[in-house]
């Protein structure tokens, strides 16, 4: 048999401290009275909504699924960046080559050798 214990009577009274108070299993209790049957499914519906660790999963997940959206956009910002240096880079580089090969058919370009340091 379950212990009556005074201090469960300070909190709101439910259909398991009812059934505590009276030494009924909580089953029969709600089964014989469909209304505290009623309000004990309904209480228990709304537990089963709020729980707190749900909510805090669920929280995580929205500032998980806001990062990720934010970092995609980076990403999507950091290629198109980097595409732009790339055209950049390789057109600064075929007119570099035009250059050369102009130059060169004028024969203006004389191949250049750095001096070698003699050993002391």
């Amino acid at each position: 048999m379950i212990e009556f214990r005074a201090d469960r009577l300070d909190q709101r009274p439910d259909s398991a401290i009812l059934a505590e108070v009276a030494g009924v299993k909580r089953h029969r209790l709600t089964h014989d009275n469909p209304d505290i049957n009623s309000s004990f499914q309904e209480r228990a519906r709304e537990l089963n909504r709020r729980k707190p660790e749900l909510d805090l999963v669920r929280e995580r997940l929205a500032q998980e699924r806001d990062r990720s959206i934010k970092s995609n956009r980076e990403i999507e910002s950091l290629t198109l960046q980097l595409r732009n240096y790339a055209t950049a880079l390789s057109v600064a580089l075929d007119e570099r080559e035009e250059l050369i090969d102009q130059l060169r058919s004028d024969e203006r370009i004389q191949s250049f050798r750095r001096p070698t340091k003699s050993p002391k």
